[in-house]
């Protein structure tokens, strides 16, 4: 039993592996924790929840959402479901598995170029694609060729229910400066294909 429901904890998983972006891991980008100067406490570059870093934020900075998912999508998931389009796994009635699509949205922010604004940014979504699809390559430490993105253990090894069945990364996509934020900045959608037991999330 833990304490943060599944959920949560792949969102935590996302985080640490975004830190790991570091030039010490071989990056140009440091999305490390940092303490501000003449500051004590240590500050994360990488937010869940924040559609926008915080003013005073050091950058470069990730941040965290879940993906809105417009009418238009969820119509066309479902018509592709029905004409057999889309192959969705059947899960048994009588059971509380469940295997979901989860849409995330990662936004990253750079300091801008002062001759190429979008140069910086360009620079942080490759660094934050190769770290994501290095991750969705991760293959269970006992269980030989099974993948284990994000290393939150296998449905059958781990007995809950909840596991990470797959990490899919987009291209991402930059965005100029707007009325919002002055600065370039970038997107980037995750889908996880997710193994859950919704009457067990704390497992």
């Amino acid at each position: 039993m833990t304490t943060d429901p599944f959920r949560l904890r792949i969102l935590k998983a996302i985080t640490d592996a975004l830190k790991e972006i570091t030039p010490g891991n071989g990056y140009p980008t440091d999305l490390s924790d940092y303490t501000p100067a003449g500051g004590s406490t240590t500050v994360s570059r990488v937010y869940r929840g924040l559609d926008w870093p915080a003013t005073d934020a050091e950058l470069p900075a990730v941040t965290l959402l879940d993906r809105h998912i417009s009418k238009t999508e969820q119509l066309a998931e479902a018509l592709g479901i029905y004409t057999g389009a889309l192959n969705k796994p059947v899960m048994p009635f009588d059971g509380s598995n469940q295997v979901n699509a989860w849409r995330l949205r990662l936004k990253g922010f750079a300091v801008d170029d002062l001759v190429n604004p979008s140069d910086n940014a360009i620079v942080l979504l490759t660094d934050v694609r190769k770290r994501l699809l290095i991750e969705r390559q991760r293959v269970h430490p006992q269980q030989i060729r099974q993948p284990d993105p994000l290393g939150m253990g296998l449905v059958s090894a781990n007995g809950s229910g909840n596991a990470v069945v797959d990490l899919l990364v987009g291209r991402g996509e930059l965005r100029p400066a707007n009325a919002t934020y002055g600065h370039v900045y970038w997107h980037l959608d995750l889908v996880l294909s997710l193994s859950e037991d919704g009457t067990s999330p704390y497992a």
